[in-house]
């Protein structure tokens, strides 16, 4: 193989593998989406529109890394691949509920992501289960999703543990 080529798939495997973490011993879906913080908040501070098209920039990205991925591994979604944890973190703060609406938001976020990417309910299981290059990606985005819904009702709960009048507020 040519020293080109080699450097090639180390870098490809350097970007699907979000810098080398998912080479760590452990849980990498939970590394993967530790790097999501950073990211969000890069993607957050250059503004919505960076914030949208990096998201989507990386969804495609790791898409196509997925097939790579499964082709060299021969294991659909390898435990080395966490692009797709990047990602779904990134969905998952996209409509999320702002900080004043939910102290800690991106940790709250970071904990809904990793137990519905974990649990995979309901369609997120189905299409996990579709064992392609897309699904890789999409599931997480799916989780991501769940996630946020998550999100808002913890917000909701913590306006009402916050303010236990708010209740009493809507009855009027």
């Amino acid at each position: 193989m040519a020293e080109s080529e080699t450097h090639r798939r180390a870098l490809v495997e350097w970007v699907w593998s979000v810098g080398g973490l998912g080479f760590l011993p452990g849980p990498t879906g939970t590394y993967g989406t530790a790097a999501g913080v950073p990211i969000f908040f890069l993607l957050l501070w250059l503004g919505w529109p960076a914030y949208i098209i990096g998201t989507v920039a990386l969804f495609l990205l790791g898409w196509h890394l997925s097939s790579l991925a499964d082709s060299r591994y021969q294991n659909h979604d390898d435990k080395r691949l966490v692009i797709d944890e990047v990602v779904g973190y990134l969905a998952t703060m996209l409509l999320a509920p702002q900080f004043e609406f939910l102290p800690l938001a991106p940790l709250w976020g970071f904990a809904w992501f990793r137990l519905f990417d974990i649990w995979k309910p309901g369609l997120i299981g189905r299409v996990d289960k579709m064992k392609s290059a897309f699904s890789v990606m999409f599931d997480d985005v799916l989780a991501g999703l769940a996630a946020t819904a998550a999100m808002w009702i913890t917000a909701a709960v913590w306006a009402v543990i916050k303010n236990p009048f708010l209740p009493e507020l809507f009855a009027r």
